[in-house]
């Protein structure tokens, strides 16, 4: 129906995962992810989306890639690996209910068997699956990856963000719901722990995954999703206001279920309408969700990694 969702929290949000991520991988996955990364590095003809990474950690820099593959030819067919679009109001279930085209579910495990069959062949396959799992497990924690009300995840959703209105420009308005959560909403959380660089909020997020890393490291991939596509039911989505009166906002939202793209039938037009607000409230409701998906998901995915590469002595 729709082209794949837009990127899952921008550049800042995939590249602090890897960072925490690292803060928790053994050493032999540290040496690994250097090495396949290092010996087969993404095409440099490739256009790179996230500037400016060039001080970051290696995992860092290649968290994106999957991200700039996609609009590649070649890479045109993993558009729909990148989310799962669970009906707002419907259970995730098993991950595999809405994955006609390729989804996330799938991706993760095709990717990760991939490495865990050949764990130690330093091959340009085992490279780009690593890159595909690094950006994956931050793509399924993004609540509006896992979400869909007909309405590309949130893409074709203007909103007001805190006082900056939306405005149409080239075609498209911006700010729009899954923008927000892409990156507003981190730099947010970055504030919030008033820090200003990417290694030093890795480390907030670190502290924080260590609080929680019994119950953090437990559950399936499905229950994972679950928790996130349940953050866009009750926050993402939940705690929009409008400057409409609008008893059911939700549903007021919901695109058709023949949607061809955000302006088809006016329906980014008529959303505007609808005044669709992310308040303070909203604002102070969201960040500390920001914080744990974020944190969830540097933790999962070295665990993920630790379980293909364990240190020696394991």
């Amino acid at each position: 129906m729709f082209a794949g969702n837009a990127y899952a929290w921008g550049c800042k949000g995939h590249e602090v995962v890897a960072l925490t991520a690292w803060r928790f991988m053994s050493d032999n996955a540290k040496r690994m992810t250097v090495q396949l990364e290092s010996t087969f590095p993404p095409d440099p003809a490739l256009d790179h989306y996230c500037k400016g990474d060039e001080a970051l950690l290696l995992i860092a820099r290649v968290a994106t890639w999957a991200d700039d593959f996609r609009y590649t030819p070649e890479g045109k067919q993993t558009a729909n690996w990148h989310f799962l679009d669970v009906p707002l109001g419907q259970p995730v279930n098993d991950g595999l209910g809405y994955c006609q085209q390729g989804c996330i579910t799938q991706a993760i495990s095709s990717q990760s068997a991939v490495l865990s069959q050949a764990p130690s062949a330093l091959t340009d396959a085992n490279a780009r699956a690593l890159r595909f799992v690094i950006h994956f497990l931050g793509d399924m924690h993004q609540p509006l990856h896992i979400a869909d009300n007909n309405d590309l995840g949130g893409n074709c959703v203007p909103v007001e963000y805190l006082l900056t209105p939306a405005v149409l420009s080239g075609g498209k308005y911006a700010p729009e719901l899954h923008a927000v959560w892409d990156d507003n909403l981190v730099d947010a959380a970055m504030h919030a722990a008033s820090v200003k660089d990417l290694n030093a909020f890795s480390v907030v997020l670190a502290q924080l995954a260590d609080q929680s890393r019994g119950a953090w490291s437990s559950g399936s991939p499905a229950e994972w999703m679950a928790e996130a596509h349940g953050i866009a039911e009750r926050v993402a989505y939940g705690e929009l206001t409008s400057t409409a009166s609008t008893p059911n906002l939700p549903a007021a939202m919901k695109g058709a279920d023949d949607q061809k793209g955000c302006a088809d039938r006016h329906y980014d037009r008529r959303l505007f309408d609808l005044g669709l607000q992310v308040n303070f409230d909203y604002l102070r409701d969201a960040v500390p969700l920001v914080d744990q998906q974020l944190a969830k998901a540097g933790l999962r995915l070295a665990n993920l990694l630790n379980s293909v590469w364990p240190s020696s002595s394991q």
